[in-house]
């Protein structure tokens, strides 16, 4: 006798045998044969340049969104993350190769968080992308310092005081001045060294200012006082401005004695000393004791004597 199966071309086949074809299989395992698998779209998914963007107060950023596999070429809608007396402002732009958007920072950065500016699919609400907008700008109840005192990375040949009188330095610090602000600075910090005997070199080195301190330098730091007290940030926020007394060289009192002398040569008798650190000083309080900003405050309230610090010096 000869087992049940399918017959093919006379000969049996049965259920352990050679299967001819996925029917055959599918008889044989007592299942509904199944049809081909259809092929799905791939998945809607949204990128945004850029993913981090730092703006300063009332200032405006580009932000850049792709969308991928949109059929529909929907493009995206635009959210940020607080409302827009927060937040600021964001509005869509049509390009060619997607959609963009113009943020447009608030005059006042919010205090307590980033900002997230947000692309969503309009084809697709649950595909996204976002990106953190870093404000930079006068936070209100925070005050912002900057330790102040040279135009350039050179400490030696860019320290100002002693030449403010040249107007492209002028220039150049008044131009520094505001960026400062703008990116939310609210205090100034200048430290004046007063290292050169009157009458001998600073070695072309301009963080040497002369002990005691010249009329011409006197003058420039009223000039540099004068122009932090005009100075106003994008956010509003004014600048007040503290400044250091920092002795060396000629001024170094820790080296030689009251008696023998002080300062660098040591040639310096207590009488001396105090004279000059008294002319310094009265020098300094004239320029800028008197200062006001526009908004009727006094420009500087604080000046130490002597702040610095060093190991096993002072």
């Amino acid at each position: 006798m000869k087992p049940a199966g399918l017959f093919a071309g006379g000969e049996v086949l049965g259920c352990l045998g050679v299967t001819l074809a996925a029917l055959v299989a599918a008889a044989c395992k007592g299942t509904e044969p199944s049809g081909p698998t259809a092929l799905q779209a791939p998945s809607i998914t949204v990128s945004i340049s850029p993913t981090i963007a730092a703006v300063p107060a009332a200032s405006t950023a580009r932000l850049t969104a792709s969308v991928a596999n949109d059929a529909s070429n929907g493009g995206v809608t635009w959210t940020l993350s607080c409302s827009a007396t927060q937040c600021g402002r964001i509005a869509p732009v049509t390009t060619p190769s997607g959609a963009a958007a113009t943020y447009t920072a608030p005059a006042t950065m919010p205090s307590n968080a980033n900002i997230t500016a947000t692309a969503t699919s309009v084809a697709d609400k649950s595909r996204a992308a976002s990106s953190t907008l870093i404000p930079i700008g006068h936070i209100p109840g925070y005050e912002i310092g900057v330790d102040y005192h040279a135009y350039g990375s050179d400490n030696l040949s860019t320290a100002f005081i002693t030449i403010y009188n040249q107007p492209q330095v002028r220039q150049a610090v008044r131009a520094q001045l505001q960026g400062l602000a703008d990116r939310g600075a609210t205090f100034i910090h200048t430290s004046i060294w007063f290292v050169t005997y009157p009458g001998t070199t600073n070695f072309g080195e301009t963080w040497r200012a002369t002990f005691p301190m010249t009329d011409q330098e006197a003058a420039n730091l009223r000039a540099f006082a004068q122009d932090v007290a005009a100075v106003q940030g994008a956010s509003g926020n004014r600048l007040r401005l503290d400044i250091a007394l920092m002795w060396l060289g000629a001024s170094d009192y820790t080296s030689g004695s009251p008696t023998t002398g002080l300062g660098y040569n040591k040639d310096l008798r207590a009488a001396e000393f105090t004279s000059r650190v008294e002319t310094t000083t009265d020098k300094v309080l004239a320029a800028v004791s008197d200062i006001t900003r526009p908004d009727g405050v006094r420009l500087v309230d604080t000046i130490f004597f002597d702040p610095e610090v060093m190991t096993r010096a002072k």
